[in-house]
């Protein structure tokens, strides 16, 4: 009979949250480790975990999160987030945003890993919120190397 007084009763049911630190501001060049989406709980949210290669912030090694919230119920807050994946996933297929759609985001979600080893760097910023005293951290990215794009290059050379 499981003990019931435990303050850990359920954890057998429950998943791990998976979530490493947030990208704090700074310049980081960051290696994919994982991309993923996610019923959060107050929303979808679309996640990549990556890890620190160099910072002036964060330890080389450390597990760093990018998170983006979708709020389907709030247009102007789920373009913002959806901006914010867009501009991920361009950088991390090395392509102009302007052809990244629903069908890229797709892919990279759908448990194959496909960026898995993709460096990017990114250049994090505070930017002010509309509420009183909010900031969030806007990341921007650039491909730097590796990944599914170096794969995709090395496959479209000519051999000899």
């Amino acid at each position: 009979m499981p003990n019931t007084s435990s303050p850990f009763t359920g954890i057998e049911g429950v998943d791990s949250s998976g979530a490493g630190a947030y990208i704090k501001p700074g310049k980081h060049l960051l290696e994919v480790g994982k991309t993923f989406f996610k019923q959060g709980f107050k929303g979808p949210v679309f996640i990549a975990e990556c890890d620190v290669i160099e910072s002036n912030v964060h330890p080389v090694g450390q597990r760093v999160s990018f998170v983006a919230k979708l709020n389907p119920a709030d247009k102007v807050r789920n373009d913002l987030g959806l901006g914010n994946i867009k501009g991920f996933v361009a950088a991390a297929l090395a392509e102009d945003e302007k052809k990244i759609g629903e069908i890229h985001v797709n892919a990279v979600v759908d448990g194959t890993n496909r960026l898995a080893g993709t460096r990017l760097k990114c250049i994090a910023v505070e930017v002010p919120t509309q509420k009183v005293g909010g900031v969030f951290t806007k990341c921007n990215w650039e491909y730097a190397s590796g990944g599914l794009v170096e794969a995709q290059r090395a496959a479209a050379k000519p051999a000899g």
